[in-house]
């Protein structure tokens, strides 16, 4: 009886950790050396001058403009940003869109009537969201 309930804990634990995972792999709560490491691995470089190396540049520009990391005082990611560009691809939008429906599925709210722009919200486990914006950009928010 033990053995089973151990295994459920592990299955609704790791169904919890999968909840707060998100685009290119970043989960709530990882450490920013595991968060570094995963975005270089993915062609991402954080040595764009200013901005410290919480931002992240791909190596070769496509969708993705950069994407900052949000860090806790322990150096653990508290959430991020990614800004996808229409520099390259006309079609950021749609496929920035894809990406986040393909991890958080499509029930999401869009509100239209109390911003100047479009405004998507997912509702994640604890108290977590993730939300995209169009602005000149196309930005999803972790959070």
């Amino acid at each position: 009886m033990k053995k089973i309930m151990i295994l459920l804990i592990l299955i609704v634990a790791s169904t919890a950790a999968f909840a707060q995972t998100g685009l290119f792999d970043l989960s709530f709560g990882d450490s920013f050396e595991k968060s570094e490491s995963l975005l270089k691995s993915k062609g991402f470089s954080n040595n764009i001058g200013d901005f410290g190396p919480n931002y992240f540049e791909p190596d070769d520009l496509g969708y993705v403009a950069y994407i900052e990391l949000n860090l806790d005082d322990t150096r653990h990611l508290k959430g991020w940003t990614v800004v996808y560009t229409g520099e390259v691809h006309d079609d950021y939008e749609e496929v920035a869109m894809d990406a986040i429906i393909s991890w958080h599925g499509e029930d999401y709210d869009v509100d239209w009537d109390d911003w100047d722009f479009e405004y998507y919200e997912w509702e994640l486990e604890n108290g977590r969201y993730v939300e995209a914006v169009w602005d000149e950009y196309f930005y999803v928010y972790y959070y």
